[in-house]
């Protein structure tokens, strides 16, 4: 589900981030909604990128913690804010940004897990999967499924083999890619 309500964000980086890691030598571990409002010029003005970044912080200060928040990230042009969640709008939340930041388009999209339970799943996974070089998982951004990341170079045919018996056994798809991250030494 996608809707747009007022209130547009330019934020840079995705919140919460939701990436688990361990490396080998790591220990385990109801206000009704106003209408969009539309942006009359196509490029942000300095003006709007400041509102737009304050509104983008604003939100996810206050929906922070929530385990229906998969996360806040800018739209495709750059202009406004996509907020991924699970379940019914944070109503409240967006009235109260669009009130104060009016000229800023947030658009919801509906995930298809709760993000606190793919969250449980992906720290599982790290400990379950680690002697199958699993080093990091990582909640997708839009709350569609789970990455997975394994050290070393296994060959594709694994990678895939692996995505199949984690996808079954979680429930979820969970993409395997290689490239965990290595300690630091």
């Amino acid at each position: 589900m996608t809707r747009r309500l007022g209130a547009a964000v330019l934020i840079s980086a995705l919140l919460p981030a939701g990436c688990l890691a361990r490396t080998p030598e790591s220990p385990a571990g109801a206000a009704p909604t106003p209408p969009s409002l539309v942006l009359t010029s196509p490029e942000p003005t300095p003006s709007s990128t400041t509102d737009s970044t304050l509104a983008a912080s604003d939100l996810s200060w206050h929906l922070l913690g929530r385990p229906e928040l998969s996360s806040v990230a800018t739209d495709r042009a750059g202009t406004g804010l996509v907020l991924y969640w699970y379940g019914p709008e944070p109503a409240s939340e967006l009235s109260a940004l669009a009130a104060t930041y009016p000229e800023v388009v947030v658009e919801v999209h509906g995930t298809d897990y709760l993000p606190r339970d793919l969250q449980d799943l992906a720290s599982d996974l790290l400990i379950t999967e680690e002697a199958s070089g699993v080093g990091a998982v990582s909640v997708r951004p839009d709350g569609s499924g789970l990455d997975a990341f394994v050290h070393g170079s296994p060959s594709h045919q694994s990678l895939a083999a692996m995505e199949i018996r984690l996808s079954e056994s979680t429930g979820v798809p969970v993409t395997v890619e290689s490239g965990a991250p290595v300690p630091a030494m």
